[in-house]
C-alpha cells in the first residue's frame, strides 16, 4: 500500500507571492536575452503611442516591429509603467495567432508634468 503525502497548505498571499516571483524571474530572463537594440525600439514605440492620448496594447506595436523579439514586450511595458510613461487601464485579448486570444494589457500614456521648452 502506498502512502500519499498531504498537500502543502498554501495561503493566498503565498500563492500570489510565488506567482509574482515567477513573473519577475521570467521578465528578468527575457530582459537578459534581449538586445539593447530591441529594447530601445520597443521603448520608442511605447513612448510614441503614449504621446497620442489613445489607449493601446502590444497588439498595436507588434505589426510595427516585426523583427523585434516579442518576448520583450511585456517587460518593456512594465518598465514603461514603472517609469511613469504609461498606466494600465485594463486588458484586451491578443491578436497574435499563436497566443489563442491570451489577455494583454491595455495602456494609456501618462501626461508629462514637465513644462514644454520653446
Amino acid at each position: 500500500m502506498t502512502t500519499t503525502e498531504a498537500p502543502e497548505v498554501v495561503t493566498v498571499r503565498e500563492a500570489l507571492d510565488a506567482a509574482r516571483a515567477a513573473r519577475d524571474q521570467g521578465i528578468a530572463h527575457a530582459e537578459l536575452a534581449g538586445s539593447d537594440w530591441d529594447k530601445a525600439l520597443i521603448d520608442q514605440a511605447i513612448a510614441a503611442f503614449a504621446g497620442t492620448g489613445v489607449p493601446f496594447s502590444a497588439n498595436d506595436l507588434r505589426p510595427l516591429l516585426p523583427d523585434v523579439r516579442t518576448s520583450l514586450m511585456g517587460s518593456r511595458f512594465i518598465a514603461a509603467a514603472h517609469h511613469g510613461v504609461i498606466q494600465k487601464l485594463g486588458g484586451t485579448t491578443s491578436t497574435k495567432k499563436n497566443t489563442h486570444f491570451k489577455p494583454v494589457g491595455l495602456w494609456l500614456g501618462v501626461p508629462s508634468t514637465e513644462e514644454p521648452t520653446a
